[in-house]
């Protein structure tokens, strides 16, 4: 059986990975996880893994430097990474150092079981090098896998593909995708199957009719296909087919489709790099609602590191426990920071924004701040982020499930947590002289320390102690004037061991010491 361990520095993703796919029925077995880089090193060394499913961008090390040390330690582990935009740039660097395939998020299960195969492939034969770098007399292969059927049920159409991959002089990739209202127009799930069936049935035809390129994969939403283009005016040439497939769609079904172009190239051996880029250009419509969108003029900025995004979570946090209505805006920062970190990849957005709310609602739930339920049911809330149709659609509603959450479970707790101000303060009042601390109160109302100091200078207008002093105070002063008690019996009676620190407070409080103030008020 062949031992895996999977890698990723959101455990989400980990848990999904795992539930995902049959592990046993493929020989294989989970052995490990890691949540970053350097305890994935560490895990080399005590699980010897056969394969890694990792994602290419984790902290402390990312997947490119375990790859490489990997190498460096001439190992025979595969490795197999996950990536989002911001890793995509680079993930063809992972190739030359033998990885085994990148899988852009979210994954299928079929790709996932494809790359694994092909792991398990290279580890039977011993061959390191990338499966996709395959010679011209292997394109056969190429469409084998990425049209996922035998090759002699479409004998005809692929010998067909062949001669057009020998007669183009460039090759670009393609993708289409039904726009995303469509499922809302079409409620019938029946009738939207059918029209997606219409739909990419009618580009595969107008590819054949013409000799301008084939589909290579259809999906529940999309058609990758691999223009063949001869002119010398590539773009123009491009732009012309893609216009002319939309306006055959729109005219026959009223379905408009969005384009994702990926990479062009002379290399008619590349088929695969040109479905995976095309795929990947698609999916920019989530954040830009642009229509068409080139691989090539995708941004490729990046101002904010993992670090980055922890530190905002940890500042949103510590905001809304201390009741600061500029929660919100450290809400918002963070949400900019998942968009930058995660542009390309709406699975991993969903993913992060999901991890932040759950993040923010832990930390709640150890200040006993919220309860059980309270998590429970924002975690179901968290949910409804998945499939929103762009990046604002989900922006929006994270928003309003966030402000309705913190109203209700934090700030807005009502006769509860008034109830909790009038407990403590007649515990005061009925206590004072003995030793009473923060920690002490915020236990009897079942709060954290940090959570209750907040919470105390919210509702009262004054900290915690700055009120216990003041009331110990009155009493002194209260004691001072009908009795004929000694300084230190006084400090006794409200509460301080130390004289000299009773004496200290009541200068600063009442301006002079206890024997002055009762000399000059007789």
């Amino acid at each position: 059986m062949y031992r895996i361990i999977i890698a990723d520095d959101e455990p989400l993703i980990i848990r999904g990975l795992k539930k995902m796919m049959e592990w046993g029925k493929m020989d294989t077995e989970v052995v490990g996880e890691a949540e970053d880089g350097e305890q994935l090193l560490n895990l080399l060394d005590t699980l010897e893994p056969d394969i890694i499913i990792s994602d290419i961008s984790m902290p402390e090390k990312t997947g490119l430097d375990v790859l490489k040390e990997i190498n460096k330690r001439k190992l025979k582990t595969k490795v197999i990474f996950l990536s989002g935009f911001q890793e995509f740039s680079y993930a063809k660097e992972a190739v030359t150092y033998g990885a085994v395939d990148y899988l852009l998020k979210p994954v299928s299960v079929e790709e996932l079981e494809n790359a694994i195969n092909r792991a398990k492939d290279q580890i039977v034969q011993e061959q390191p090098e990338a499966v996709w770098k395959i010679e011209q007399q292997n394109v056969e292969n190429v469409f084998k896998e990425i049209n996922n059927f035998p090759v002699k049920r479409k004998k005809r159409k692929l010998h067909v593909s062949k001669e057009l991959l020998n007669e183009g002089k460039y090759f670009a990739g393609v993708c289409f995708v039904l726009k995303g209202d469509l499922v809302q127009r079409i409620q019938d799930s029946n009738r939207f199957e059918l029209m997606r069936f219409a739909v990419f049935k009618e580009i595969e035809e107008y590819l054949e009719e013409n000799r301008n390129g084939f589909v290579t994969k259809r999906s529940e939403n999309s058609s990758t296909i691999i223009l063949v283009l001869y002119s010398t005016d590539l773009q123009n040439e491009t732009e012309t087919i893609i216009s002319r497939i939309r306006e055959i769609v729109y005219g026959k079904y009223g379905v408009e489709l969005i384009a994702g172009i990926g990479e062009i190239t002379t290399q008619a051996d590349k088929v695969e790099y040109l479905y995976k880029t095309a795929k990947f250009s698609a999916g920019i419509y989530y954040f830009t609602q642009k229509e068409t969108i080139y691989y090539q003029s995708v941004e490729r900025v990046y101002n904010y590191s993992f670090e980055e995004f922890e530190k905002k979570c940890k500042e949103l946090t510590q905001k809304i426990l201390g009741h600061d209505e500029n929660w919100k805006d450290s809400f918002d920062e963070s949400l900019k920071i998942i968009r930058n970190l995660h542009y390309g990849s709406c699975y991993a957005v969903e993913s992060r924004c999901i991890i932040l709310a759950m993040n923010v609602c832990h930390d709640l739930l150890e200040c006993k701040v919220i309860d059980e339920e309270n998590r429970k049911k924002l975690e179901r809330e968290v949910e409804a982020l998945r499939g929103q149709n762009t990046y604002e659609d989900l922006k929006k509603k994270f928003k309003s499930i966030m402000e309705r959450f913190v109203n209700e479970c934090v700030f807005y707790k009502g006769n509860q947590e008034n109830d909790s101000i009038f407990k403590v303060k007649e515990y005061i009042s009925e206590h004072f002289s003995e030793d009473i601390t923060l920690e002490k109160m915020a236990q009897m109302v079942y709060m954290n320390p940090y959570y209750f100091s907040a919470f105390f200078k919210k509702e009262t207008g004054e900290n915690f102690k700055a009120y216990l002093l003041e009331v110990r105070m009155k009493k002194a002063l209260q004691y001072l004037m009908e009795t004929n008690m000694k300084t230190y019996e006084l400090a006794s009676q409200v509460g301080y061991k130390d004289v000299r620190t009773f004496t200290d407070k009541f200068r600063d409080f009442y301006g002079c010491s206890p024997a002055k103030y009762k000399k000059n008020n007789r």
